[in-house]
């Protein structure tokens, strides 16, 4: 297996904290990435479509993909988060691994469809990134991602990459922001042809969050 890099491994203590409090912390903020990506999938998943969720988390895209006729498979580099999705989801087959040692682990298979909800924000090099995961979608297949895009003259995303400090941890990991056209030029470098685009709001607005934050949904098809 590949061993993770430094950011990897703050990523995944990151997540190892958050693992039993993920599910009720993003409740309480209406996260929305998970249910926005399963409404753009769903017309197109066929009963018994094979869905690699990279970086599955508490499974919550998963359930939705499963319970509209997926077969799961997932990996994350959280040791707290691939238990607590086991014991969760007996049915689904779950890897500790990084996308960048994912190879290693499922060998050459491929899938009907790739979902990768909130990882693009994290990952140091964006193409190489959508090329592993390119790598992983069967020829027609479909592949589905979330990131933070670059917005000019907004106040906290008009900066390329940012900072972000973990609870408790003295290690930062950034967030990376990119803009759609840059986006769509790697993917159609690796074969994808864009199928459908949305920005919305990853989490309802409050007294702690007044300014409005967007996140980006890309669904690609692999030629």
């Amino acid at each position: 297996m590949t061993p993770p890099t430094s950011s990897s491994n703050v990523l995944a203590r990151y997540y190892d904290q958050l693992a039993k409090i993920y599910d009720q912390a993003t409740q309480s903020f209406g996260w929305t990435p998970p249910t926005v990506a399963a409404e753009a999938l769903t017309p197109l998943i066929r009963p018994g479509a094979t869905i690699l969720e990279v970086g599955i988390g508490t499974g919550q895209s998963a359930k939705l993909l499963a319970d509209r006729g997926g077969k799961i498979c997932g990996i994350d580099i959280s040791s707290n988060m691939v238990a607590y999705v086991r014991e969760r989801f007996p049915q689904f087959e779950i890897h500790q691994v990084a996308l960048a040692g994912a190879r290693e682990v499922l060998g050459s298979r491929t899938f009907d469809i790739v979902s990768a909800i909130g990882l693009l924000v994290f990952v140091d090099d964006l193409a190489v990134a959508i090329r592993d995961l390119c790598g992983f979608v069967k020829p027609q297949g479909l592949l589905a991602f979330t990131f933070e895009p670059l917005i000019a003259n907004h106040e906290l995303q008009c900066e390329r990459a940012a900072p972000t400090g973990p609870v408790g941890l003295a290690a930062t990991f950034l967030t990376r922001r990119y803009t759609v056209d840059e986006v769509s030029t790697v993917l159609a470098s690796c074969g994808a042809v864009v199928l459908s685009t949305r920005r919305f709001k990853p989490y309802e607005q409050s007294a702690e969050r007044r300014l409005p934050v967007y996140y980006e949904l890309i669904v690609s098809r692999l030629n």
